[in-house]
């Protein structure tokens, strides 16, 4: 009765740790990811321009996104203003400023806000407005190998499109099946290590 009582509680222990380490953010691609980063396109420095990109969203609900900066000298006077708006109705769904300074060169930089719901299969455009001097600043990685593709500047049309990635903080069934086997994994090399120097 003992052991059966130690092997529940194992077990819950396990279950709940496997639930808990598979709440993550689930990132999507707004762009091709079968590009290879070399032939990754930038927009050069921004400044006081609008950059707006439209995407689909693959999730139920949208946390934030994150985009692939390129820095060019210091951005400590550069900001970054966003705003993403549903094309359908053209409402202004949410707004936010991020400092310029957090960017990093060739890295991700995240965009955090309230949490949008119902939004699986919605058309969304984010626009960024980025400000700055005309010698060190930042501005964004691009990626141009499907035709009809296109981001906008200024409200004028190019080709390619901004490397974004939608954020989804969620339970991730994947995740936890990973989790749960590498758990039994253990124990089973436990065992079996207990065994062999017992």
């Amino acid at each position: 009765m003992k052991r059966a009582f130690k092997y529940a509680v194992l077990v819950i222990i396990f279950v709940g740790f496997a639930f808990l380490y598979s709440h993550i953010n689930k990132l999507h691609a707004v762009y091709n990811e079968d590009v290879d980063n070399s032939a990754y396109l930038n927009t050069g420095i921004l400044v006081d321009n609008n950059v707006s990109q439209k995407f689909v969203v693959s999730e139920n609900r949208l946390d934030g996104l994150r985009i692939k900066c390129v820095t060019i000298g210091e951005t400590n006077e550069s900001m970054i203003e966003y705003a993403i708006t549903d094309v359908e109705t053209g409402e202004l769904l949410r707004e936010g400023t991020v400092d310029g300074a957090l960017a990093e060169n060739n890295k991700f930089l995240n965009l955090s806000f309230d949490t949008i719901e119902g939004c699986k299969g919605r058309e969304y455009e984010v626009t960024l407005h980025v400000t700055g001097r005309e010698d060190a600043g930042l501005g964004f990685y691009l990626e141009n190998s499907e035709e009809d593709v296109a981001y906008t500047v200024d409200g004028e049309s190019r080709d390619g499109t901004v490397i974004i990635r939608t954020v989804t903080w969620k339970f991730d069934l994947e995740t936890f099946f990973v989790v749960i086997l590498f758990e039994i994994y253990f124990v089973l090399f436990i065992k079996v290590m207990y065994k062999l120097f017992k």
